[in-house]
């Protein structure tokens, strides 16, 4: 773990100054990050959950691999970051864990699951957003949140998702939540076009179709392989959403 840290240290390293240049406006930057500081630290300052689509389509050995490769990793590295451990959900199975805090860890929960059902994205995000919000509402010291959410593809809910999401930011902004109070990643595994599409439109079109905060955004992942900069930090940060590990390279 040590070693993984590291060596994502030393590759994401950024001054303040580099990120905020680009994003004027978002005060969640500055407030984020400070100088000198490993970017990825950002995390300590958030809970970290992962919600694995489980469905029937994900029955097909590559797919199934590809999640458990997407999730195998980005768990290690969030697990260093999150003290209080790290969290994952299934959207048909009713398994879930907590406090998590290795790679292995998460693995196991992973691997006590078989898919099966459909694709119930809005209705499992539904639950999970509204039980934060209520404890949100509560108590606004709680940590952000930031879901890192392994689909291959649309829901079968319908567009339950779509209104969720839109719920959700409506009630966040009536509760004055900070820009990066949620994030919600989608990380799309498998080579579906009219999936890619939807994620897609869900990041970049939903703020704009319905005015509200920008808090989605979508990673492929091929063959397990991902930008891991992009996906823990893509859904809380406007600049690395559009430009991946990108953002902070040297000008």
């Amino acid at each position: 773990m040590r070693s993984l840290k590291r060596f994502i240290t030393r590759k994401t390293q950024a001054k303040a100054s580099n990120i905020d240049k680009d994003a004027p406006g978002d005060p969640a930057l500055v407030d984020y990050i400070t100088p000198n500081e490993d970017v990825l630290s950002i995390l300590k300052r958030y809970d970290t959950v992962f919600v694995v689509d489980d469905s029937y389509s994900m029955r097909s050995e590559s797919r199934w691999k590809d999640a458990e490769m997407a999730l195998a990793s980005v768990a290690q590295a969030a697990a260093s970051y999150d003290a209080d451990g790290i969290e994952i959900h299934f959207l048909n199975s009713p398994i879930s864990e907590s406090y998590l805090k290795s790679a292995q860890a998460v693995n196991a929960v992973f691997n006590s699951v078989q898919p099966r059902g459909g694709t119930p994205l809005g209705s499992r995000m539904g639950v999970l957003l509204a039980d934060y919000l209520a404890r949100l509402k509560k108590d606004q010291s709680i940590k952000p949140v930031n879901y890192i959410v392994i689909t291959d593809g649309e829901p079968t809910d319908g567009n339950m998702l779509e209104d969720v999401i839109v719920r959700a930011a409506g009630k966040l902004d009536a509760q004055n939540a900070s820009p990066m109070q949620v994030g919600i990643q989608f990380v799309q595994v498998g080579d579906s076009a009219s999936a890619r599409r939807y994620l897609e439109a869900l990041d970049d079109l939903l703020k704009h179709k319905h005015h509200i905060r920008d808090m989605v955004d979508t990673t492929p992942s091929q063959h397990g392989k991902l930008d891991i900069v992009k996906v823990l930090l893509g859904a809380i940060n406007r600049r690395v959403d559009v430009k991946g590990s990108g953002a902070f390279a040297k000008a």
